[in-house]
């Protein structure tokens, strides 16, 4: 895992150059999904006995945690929808043939549907049937991994100094202001049985980034479902401003 995220941690850094004004989806954003996996996990060994991934199915969503938005490095504003692709595209290239030597062209496989899929532009019912590897659940994975993706909403998000300084020299648009301080406003989120909880001093603000995550929370919880794995829903807890 290590021999990977360092060959790709040299990309991730530069993504901030392609889209100025977005949140991480670098360096700390891996870190933040890594928490954030890791939690999930814990959630499902606690409170859903005799429902777990395979080793091969948490491998590749670790993979897809430092692999899925190198295709920030080739996007803009006009076309960040096509990022996922993009990131596709990149794992396909020579200079990536590396990967496959190391993981396997089968997890390698894997790892770019994921990618594909980690965006709410694509239908998951789109995905192959047919089994790529035998041990890995590619609806099961792409849907695990689209939900973290998603829950990556807090202030972890977003340092309070970079926010703060960027906002003062004008370099975040007024669209973007919205989303950083919504991030900013989001304390944490947990897993807790089959709820979201999601922890914020302004759920007015937060609802920028809830209601996105309640909304694809349809399309991941139909691919959980598939798979027999337990679905999801927000609830929303406001804390109070020592």
């Amino acid at each position: 895992m290590e021999q990977t995220a360092t060959f790709v941690r040299q990309l991730l850094n530069y993504i901030p150059r392609a889209i100025p004004d977005y949140t991480d989806h670098g360096v700390q954003h891996s870190n933040n999904l890594t928490k954030i996996f890791h939690n999930f996990i814990q959630n499902l060994e606690k409170h859903f006995k005799g429902v777990e991934l395979t080793e091969e199915e948490k491998w590749v969503i670790c993979l897809a945690i430092w692999l899925h938005d190198i295709g920030c490095l080739l996007t803009s504003e006009e076309n960040k929808e096509k990022h996922n692709k993009y990131s596709v595209e990149i794992l396909e290239r020579p200079e990536f043939h590396i990967l496959a030597d190391w993981l396997g062209d089968d997890i390698l496989k894997c790892v770019e549907f994921i990618a594909l899929s980690h965006s709410s532009n694509y239908k998951l019912r789109n995905l192959p049937t047919d089994p790529i590897h035998s041990n890995i659940r590619l609806m099961l994975v792409c849907a695990i991994f689209r939900l973290i993706d998603e829950c990556d909403i807090t202030s972890a998000r977003t340092k309070k100094v970079l926010y703060e300084l960027l906002k003062a020299y004008n370099l975040l648009d007024a669209e973007s202001i919205k989303f950083w301080k919504a991030h900013r406003t989001i304390s944490s989120l947990v897993f807790e049985r089959e709820k979201i909880v999601v922890y914020s001093v302004d759920l007015n603000a937060a609802d920028l980034l809830v209601k996105h995550l309640e909304s694809d929370l349809q399309e991941i919880n139909r691919g959980l479902a598939a798979e027999k794995f337990p679905t999801f829903k927000v609830k929303k807890v406001l804390m109070k401003v020592s």
